[in-house]
């Protein structure tokens, strides 16, 4: 049944969008949200640590001593175009 209300509605929608019953909106928190967030719209999130920690390899931040330069940036370059 859909709530009318616009306290309800709103209730009833983030039950609907963090796939819980109405009986448990209270289990929404901010760690709850920002883990569905990480989930749903950067599911790229490991590809762009990766890049990061080789740029950081490339530009001397980081020692990383079973690569090359030339191998970091073919790396570099098959992450950001592949």
């Amino acid at each position: 049944m859909r709530m009318l209300s616009p306290i309800g509605v709103n209730s009833q929608l983030c039950c609907d969008y963090y796939g819980l019953s109405l009986l448990n909106i209270h289990s929404v928190c901010k760690p709850l949200a920002w883990s569905m967030f990480r989930q749903s719209v950067l599911p790229e999130l490991d590809t762009i640590y990766t890049i990061k920690e080789l740029l950081r390899v490339k530009f001397g931040f980081m020692f990383l001593p079973l690569f090359d330069a030339e191998q970091v940036d073919c790396l570099l370059a098959d992450l950001c175009t592949g």
